[in-house]
């Protein structure tokens, strides 16, 4: 099965603070993940991130045959 998703050494920073540091991971297609963890953790601009909506300061987004990195356009 080929992943449907996949980020390679992504990275988010707002100013001086980084919020995502060098996140890789492969999702399979077909497969349910949840993201969990506290306030402040990074999963909604994780997930700002693979729907478009922000562009990561680092790194690549593959979604199906879709790339967006940090040199895409918004």
């Amino acid at each position: 099965m080929s992943a449907s998703i996949l980020l390679k050494n992504l990275r988010k920073r707002y100013g001086e603070h980084e919020v995502l540091r060098g996140i890789d991971l492969e999702i399979p297609a077909g497969q349910t993940l949840s993201i969990i963890g506290p306030s402040g953790s990074g999963k909604s601009t994780l997930l700002r991130l693979l729907m478009t909506l922000d562009r990561p300061s680092d790194g690549e987004i593959h979604v199906a045959a879709f790339a967006h990195d940090a040199g895409s356009p918004q």
